[in-house]
């Protein structure tokens, strides 16, 4: 681990394909199965990044569904949420996601809030199939690996010109159907975008439809949340 933490702090010019090999390395190296870096934005949801793989998109899709999980209570908390076996539910929250999560094969999640300066920059989620606590040293190398990846990723939003700003970036983000959808909800019913995401998500997960196949079904106007709430004339 220490190769690969010296070798992030020197790249200062990173491409997309060598971040995700980066993630892909520092995943073998914890002893995970899947590692995935979301942002934090200015307003709203986290946003999913970089992920190794479509079982970790998949554990990001459930989180921003629902809208919340382990990695939204490490960016809240400021500390690492470690879930070592989701079938040990005595003192968990989130039952209802964790019961998804352990549907699609994970068995245990590990986030890891990434700070810029004193700021909450955004989390990096690990994931395994089956069981099991990190030791004290994949501990501390998560801790390392989180602070290494936020210099990376600065210097990447940097190099393309966007002064250390992902969200200034000229780049399509994971969810960028997502926030289309909630804006035309939004205009549709006469209220917030917050509130129109809220909505969709629970439409998402009261049918059992990933959230960007629910936002593809609204752009695309094959569903109409409006048929169902009437506009609200009373938000400003």
């Amino acid at each position: 681990m220490d190769r690969l933490l010296t070798e992030l702090e020197a790249d200062r010019n990173p491409s997309e394909q060598q971040i995700s090999q980066h993630l892909a390395r520092a995943a073998g190296l914890l002893g995970l199965e899947g590692l995935a870096v979301s942002l934090v934005p200015p307003a709203g949801s986290i946003e999913l990044l970089f992920y190794t793989g479509a079982l970790t998109a998949g554990l990001e899709d459930l989180q921003y569904t629902q809208g919340q999980g382990p990695s939204m209570d490490a960016i809240t908390a400021g500390r690492p949420v470690l879930i070592d076996d989701l079938g040990d539910r005595g003192t968990m929250r989130w039952a209802d996601l964790l019961s998804s999560v352990e549907k699609i094969g994970v068995r245990a999640v590990f986030a890891f809030p990434m700070f810029l300066g004193a700021a909450r920059f955004g989390v990096m989620t690990g994931h395994r199939t089956t069981p099991g606590p990190l030791g004290q040293q994949q501990l501390a190398d998560g801790l390392a690996l989180a602070s290494a990846l936020t210099g990376l990723l600065t210097a990447f939003a940097a190099g393309a010109g966007a002064a250390g700003d992902f969200f200034a970036m000229d780049r399509d983000l994971y969810h960028s159907g997502v926030h289309q959808a909630s804006g035309m909800v939004a205009a549709q019913l006469g209220i917030s975008p917050a509130d129109a995401l809220i909505r969709i998500r629970a439409h998402a997960y009261q049918s059992g439809h990933p959230l960007a196949e629910i936002a593809t079904l609204i752009l695309t106007r094959r569903l109409n949340l409006a048929a169902d709430h009437p506009p609200d004339h009373h938000t400003p």
